[in-house]
């Protein structure tokens, strides 16, 4: 299968932790099984940075609507010591910052423009690649959109959700929603809508192929915080495979 896995946290990015580590594990291992599998992340200030990265303009350039305003993504690639492809996704406005989701212990404000925006244009390069990426898999909150686009645009992509911290919502506004450009409809308590707020991965599992929950001890432990957190009827409603913590990726 061809599989592009789509994230905020990818190598080679440092700082962040398990999840860098999962798309660090998971694409060596689903290559050594057959797969070709790519990863696209945003071009963090970090990445272009880091001397041992050496990212490859592609020329391609997309314009990008968010909103009612338009953003240019550019796109640069690169590749793992394990052979594994890597996408960058360029919009200095957005992602040369000193930090990933924000500093001083403060979100950047503008977390939902900068996260769809990455969501909108990883969809276009899916929709550029020769041959064409199969699985789109996305992971946590700031992929989480994606699987929604899919749905509401007919593309022909199947999606996986993997969620990796259940508590880290994505949770914005309501009046973020005319953000993301999608029809009303979506923004109803079966789609994005949470108590007057959108969430992403709350709609992301509604419209997504498979959901993946990792890791967790049991499903218990995966349900017991979602009381919490809002978002109980998806998990209970998708269709979900739970990866245990000591299985590994084989």
């Amino acid at each position: 299968m061809r599989i592009l896995m789509i994230s905020a946290e990818a190598p080679p990015l440092h700082r962040a932790g398990a999840l860098v580590d999962v798309l660090d594990a998971l694409p060596h291992e689903l290559r050594e099984r057959g797969h070709e599998v790519s990863v696209v992340l945003p071009f963090y200030r970090e990445i272009r940075e880091n001397s041992l990265t050496e990212a490859n303009d592609t020329g391609v350039t997309v314009d990008i609507r968010v909103g009612e305003k338009n953003y240019v993504a550019e796109y640069f690639d690169d590749r793992t010591s394990s052979g594994v492809q890597l996408f960058f996704v360029r919009c200095d406005e957005f992602f040369d910052r000193p930090e990933i989701y924000g500093e001083h212990g403060n979100a950047y404000e503008d977390n939902a423009t900068r996260f769809i925006f990455f969501n909108k244009a990883a969809i276009e390069l899916a929709r550029r690649l020769t041959p064409a990426p199969q699985i789109l898999h996305v992971h946590d909150w700031a992929a989480a959109l994606i699987p929604v686009y899919i749905q509401a645009h007919n593309l022909p992509f199947a999606t996986v959700l993997t969620i990796h911290r259940l508590a880290e919502q994505g949770s914005f506004w309501g009046l973020d929603f005319a953000l993301t450009n999608l029809p009303q409809r979506f923004f109803s308590l079966r789609g994005v809508e949470s108590s007057t707020k959108s969430c992403n991965p709350k709609v992301a599992m509604n419209s997504t192929s498979f959901s993946v929950k990792m890791p967790t001890n049991s499903v218990a432990s995966c349900m017991a915080p979602i009381t919490r957190v809002g978002i109980q009827q998806p998990i209970r409603c998708c269709r979900r495979i739970t990866i245990p913590k000591n299985c590994g990726a084989k």
